[in-house]
């Protein structure tokens, strides 16, 4: 048993060939879109050669199963309904509101008082902490 958890990848049967590296490569889109440097890198890790990766990578492109601009504007879509890749609570539509906290910010539960080393600029005005 491996201790990491994680599955080998599988080796490429046939390493040379950009027949056998577009096959792969649809499959891949068909399961999840990426971009092409994410899929040429995962062809490459799987054991294909560099022209036949290459090969591959053109023929997606050209029958149309692979759009870099179209992959990062539905990835922007995802993120922005706070779905996909990265969503995290305190992302999307709702933005920090959804979970009360500033984005990325962990609220300090404790005394109202500034916390030491921080104090207020003259000239600026006091604001509340977010509780």
């Amino acid at each position: 048993m491996r201790s990491s958890g994680r599955r080998a990848a599988p080796t490429a049967r046939q390493p040379e060939s950009p027949e056998a590296a577009y096959t792969e490569a649809v499959k891949r889109l068909a399961r999840q879109p990426q971009s092409r440097a994410a899929l040429a890198l995962r062809l490459a890790r799987l054991g294909y050669a560099e022209e036949a990766v290459r090969g591959a990578l053109e023929r997606v492109v050209a029958d149309g199963y692979l759009d870099d601009r179209e992959f990062a504007a539905s990835l922007v879509r995802r993120r922005a309904q706070g779905r996909g890749a990265g969503a995290r609570p305190g992302t999307g539509p709702a933005g920090p509101k959804a979970t009360g906290q500033p984005g990325g910010i962990t609220s300090h539960r404790g005394s109202a008082a500034e916390p030491p080393g921080i104090q207020q600029r003259p000239g600026l005005p006091n604001l509340p902490h977010a509780e």
